[in-house]
């Protein structure tokens, strides 16, 4: 499982992203807390405390990280106190549960203040409004849920290996016989996955952690109501449950839905394959060697997806025949020959324009052009608002735009290659400029 976990790459970039830092921020949270619940049941509250106080607290500091990248990560921690003050029962228990909280408000609390202080209230919460109003272009939740019907609809294998998952999971939790048939058939489904011809949520390996987090979740619940579960298979459900639903979270705040589900759920996904099922719940005794087998082959899938397409390259592309790039931001970056010498020659075009000015901006999805030059972004966001929707991010673009320091001396559009429609004030700024 861990494993697992660390050989995912986000979105194909091997970089400290939002993504990133919140993904791998909210894995190291909550196994750091899994490790000290685990084995508290049987000890007085008191040394309970005093034994795993650093864990706590790192625990809490790796919670402020993953919120303070991604905000939404904060209603997890909320969902993790709530279901373990549910579960557990002794005072030992519940006391550290009461201190862990204490912990993480302190922290949460502290990394608050320093964003205050750096950013300022106002303008934090501006960029709050802002963030959510850019995500809810997507259609909010109904929308992205419409989104990722038809994307499974345009690739109805993997829909149906999702609905094998899905049937797979309530076998597993059921059945204490056929153990070994179910991990075959897991074994098919994530050779499946690899196997297929094009990914159905941005990559082979997005759609392999969504696929697995399906196949424990029945195996998870069953732990949480069992009382004979042992506490430690108990506290990997709960911590199975809060990273699922940490998927959802991510889904559904983000612009690309279910492209996001593994910010969340990853760890759910390596959870996953270590969960007890039926047969070991009852007889306490865990037979590894299938287990073992289906999560190499699942490592295995991961490894070949992720390093055979790094960067989330689109389209087909041998790295047999990659180059790197030579100099510049991206020296160093592995591509095809065709993108590293457009990467060359966008870099020199933009430079040539350095006797405009000193402002740059973008317009269309491209991020990437602001490392191509030392001029000065002017810009509310790196990703643009597409579309002719109204709500606080265009009007505040809109006025951004209308303040005539703020606009750029250089501008770049960018319409191919995954390109978005331009919003009515990126429009009125394309249109006002003067060639």
């Amino acid at each position: 499982a861990a494993a697992f976990v660390l050989l995912f790459v986000p979105f194909g970039l091997p970089a400290p992203s939002y993504n990133t830092l919140g993904m791998c921020s909210l894995v190291g949270a909550l196994s750091v807390y899994a490790d000290g619940a685990g084995q508290s049941s049987t000890e007085g509250a008191r040394h309970v405390f005093r034994r795993l106080a650093p864990s706590l607290w790192i625990s809490a500091v790796w919670w402020a990280i993953a919120c303070t990248a991604y905000p939404p990560l904060l209603a997890l921690l909320i969902v993790l106190i709530l279901l373990v003050l549910i579960l557990w029962r002794t005072r030992a228990e519940r006391l550290l549960v009461a201190r862990y909280a204490i912990a993480c408000g302190s922290v949460l609390a502290g990394a608050f203040l320093l964003l205050c202080l750096t950013l300022g209230p106002s303008h934090l919460l501006e960029m709050l409004r802002f963030t959510n109003a850019f995500n809810n272009i997507s259609g909010g939740v109904s929308g992205k849920l419409r989104t990722a019907i038809d994307a499974w609809t345009a690739h109805p294998r993997f829909a149906l290996m999702c609905l094998a998952a899905v049937l797979l999971a309530g076998i597993r939790c059921l059945r204490a016989s056929g153990r070994l048939l179910c991990d075959f058939a897991l074994g098919l489904l994530v050779v499946g996955v690899a196997a297929s011809d094009s990914p159905t949520f941005f990559s082979r390996t997005h759609d392999l952690v969504l696929l697995l987090a399906i196949t424990g979740f029945c195996n998870a619940i069953r732990a949480l109501v069992l009382s004979y579960v042992h506490n430690r298979h108990r506290v990997f459900a709960v911590i199975y449950v809060v990273s699922f639903i940490g998927g959802l979270t991510t889904a559904a705040t983000a612009f690309n839905g279910l492209f996001n589900f593994p910010i969340g759920g990853l760890l759910a996904a390596g959870l996953a394959l270590v969960l007890p099922d039926a047969a070991t719940v009852h007889s306490h005794i865990s037979r590894l060697a299938s287990r073992l087998a289906v999560a190499a082959l699942t490592c295995g899938a991961m490894a070949a997806s992720a390093f055979t397409n790094y960067y989330g390259q689109i389209g087909t592309f041998s790295y047999r025949d990659a180059v790197r790039v030579p100099d510049g931001a991206f020296a160093g970056l592995l591509t095809d020959a065709d993108q590293a010498a457009f990467i060359a020659r966008m870099t020199e075009a933009i430079e040539r324009q350095r006797s405009c000015g000193n402002k740059f901006a973008v317009l269309g999805t491209g991020p990437g052009f602001y490392l191509m030059t030392a001029m000065f972004p002017t810009a509310l966001s790196t990703w643009n608002y597409p579309g002719d929707a109204r709500n606080f991010a265009t009007d505040a673009v809109k006025a951004f735009y209308d303040v005539a320091s703020n606009r750029p001396d250089v501008l770049v559009v960018k319409n191919w290659q995954r390109g978005t429609a331009l919003s009515a004030p990126a429009r009125g700024l394309l249109n006002n400029l003067v060639f």
